[in-house]
């Protein structure tokens, strides 16, 4: 307790007094802290995964190509997966989005779990 006595919210009078409340607090902290590190790891995953549309260099042509950001075709407006996701299944966009042959992004978004 500190001067005014209210209880501290710091430092080991805050913990339970026994061992079993202890360890049950320990193996929920555990599971948290998992939980939470999974969660960055599936984030810092997804953010390094980006895609890239362009509009079809080739003529006149009215189509965009959906790239990976690693592919060696460069140029574009950046996608997250969730958003080249979306485009790819888009009824509205079939006509006029086509997959690279080269770095085929719809492979590597079958791989990436949707957020």
């Amino acid at each position: 307790m500190n001067d005014s006595g209210q209880r501290q919210h710091t430092g080991p009078d805050r913990l339970p007094p026994d061992l079993d409340r202890l360890r049950v607090l320990e193996t929920w902290l555990r599971l948290e802290l998992t939980a939470v590190q999974d969660r960055i790891s599936h984030l810092t995953a997804e953010s390094q995964t980006l895609y890239r549309i362009r509009r079809d260099s080739h003529g006149i042509s009215r189509t965009a190509v959906l790239h990976h950001a690693g592919c060696f075709i460069t140029g574009g407006h950046i996608l997250t997966p969730s958003e080249a996701r979306t485009a790819l299944t888009d009824p509205t966009l079939t006509d006029v989005l086509e997959q690279c042959a080269q770095c085929r992004p719809g492979e590597r978004l079958a791989q990436t779990p949707p957020t």
